[in-house]
């Protein structure tokens, strides 16, 4: 075999590797295959276990801004005032904290500041600094498909109630990790006067996710179970009414949304700590060690001299954007795919049924003529118009015939002549 033919069996062999590889990438993107079924955990709007839709709602939810940290949290965060309507949002499988950052977090919480952490694990750091604020807690982990969620805050519009959700892996469903809050019930007796520093907010199979610690002036609220936020889950019904009622609590005004602590950080301190740096070896030499003090004390008598010459610099404050329109476009977008006109209206009975009990304090567990003449009454809307959403619900959306599209439009303008009534004696 000459070295002609050599070379050309080695093209061909190369041709056909590469071709097979193609072939083999190409049809891995396309049809069922391109869908991850594994917790990814990113911000994308395409793979199941992402949070897009949650990200695009949670901007909506900022009136007053909403901010992507990918570096120097401890700077964002001295930036923010701190009071109940700013919020530190963090949500992924483990937020990677140095020490300084936990620090600023629970100081913003302090100052009244409000921090949300929707993590699987969070550092043990930090963890035992929440302990001063209740008793000791841990993050455990239970293997199921299937699990019920619970709230069980007062406040909340739905009590003992339960949702239900399923991991699936594609047309499978297969078990997965929920990570609950494992509390220390032994000693109750020791940390009886520090217990009730922290409430239990939510359960998953009768164990805690959802808790809210006080801290200072500020809240810090802990849940474990981000995949309950991802795509697959908030485009559900259950799910979406899920995120409504933990996001009930918050105030929400200006967002810092976190994802530079979803990644790994080096850690510069382990590093400075196994030899001696160059300040430790000017402070061990005496004439260096005063030759670095004075230095220091006229950096110090120059910033002083000059702040009092010069003004203090202005703020450039953002231009508040209008956001109302691009959730309009996502949430039609959503339901324009399933076309299902009954699920839509099922959805707003549902939010109007939250309503009446969270705003006017009317249990909605059963209709009849007296209660709807209390809604009206309260609420100060004519009876008529309050009667027709009623009926509406009873003859279209609790029976089993299909929605049309200007039945829908009916019942969405009876809605809002009900909250339009309502407004208006405000």
């Amino acid at each position: 075999m000459n070295r002609n033919k050599v070379l050309l069996m080695i093209v061909v062999a190369l041709a056909l590797i590469v071709g097979i590889y193609f072939t083999w990438f190409s049809d891995a993107t396309k049809g069922p295959n391109k869908y991850k079924w594994y917790k990814t955990f990113e911000d994308g709007n395409i793979q199941p276990y992402d949070f897009g839709l949650l990200k695009k709602l949670l901007k909506h939810e900022s009136p007053q801004g909403f901010t992507e940290v990918t570096s120097d949290l401890t700077k964002k965060l001295s930036r923010l005032e701190a009071n109940d309507s700013n919020t530190y949002f963090f949500i992924g499988e483990y937020c990677y904290y140095s020490q300084k950052e936990i620090d600023s977090l629970l100081g913003f919480a302090s100052r009244g500041g409000q921090v949300v952490l929707i993590a699987e694990q969070i550092p043990d750091t930090l963890i035992d600094a929440l302990k001063e604020f209740g008793k000791p807690f841990e993050i455990k982990q239970i293997s199921t498909a299937q699990v019920n969620v619970n709230f069980n805050n007062n406040s909340s519009p739905i009590k003992d109630y339960p949702f239900n959700f399923r991991f699936f892996e594609g047309n499978l469903k297969n078990p997965t990790n929920w990570n609950i809050i494992s509390e220390d019930f032994q000693l109750d007796y020791y940390y009886e006067g520090t217990s009730s520093r922290y409430l239990r907010l939510g359960t998953l199979n009768n164990e805690l996710n959802y808790a809210k610690f006080r801290i200072g002036n500020g809240y810090l609220y802990l849940h474990t179970n981000p995949i309950l936020f991802t795509n697959y889950f908030m485009a559900t019904d259950t799910g979406f009414a899920h995120a409504q009622h933990v996001f009930s609590e918050l105030h929400t005004g200006t967002i810092l949304y976190d994802v530079a602590a979803r990644y790994e950080k080096e850690d510069y301190e382990s590093f400075a700590r196994q030899s001696d740096s160059p300040l430790t070896f000017i402070l061990k030499q005496k004439s260096l060690r005063m030759a670095w003090y004075f230095l220091l004390v006229a950096v110090v008598l120059f910033f002083l001299f000059k702040a009092k010459r010069e003004q203090r610099i202005i703020p450039v404050l953002e231009q508040k954007r209008n956001t109302s329109l691009n959730f309009v476009e996502t949430i039609s977008g959503l339901y324009f795919t399933f076309n299902d006109h009954k699920k839509m209206a099922r959805i707003k009975m549902n939010l109007f049924n939250a309503f009446l009990r969270t705003k006017l304090g009317i249990a909605t567990k059963t209709i009849d003529e007296a209660t709807i003449i209390h809604i009206a009454n309260k609420a100060k809307v004519p009876i008529e118009d309050t009667r027709n959403i009623f009926e509406f619900n009873e003859k279209y959306i609790q029976s089993n015939s299909d929605l049309e599209a200007a039945e829908l439009i009916q019942f969405n303008t009876y809605i809002e002549t009900f909250y339009h009534y309502y407004n208006a004696k405000k």
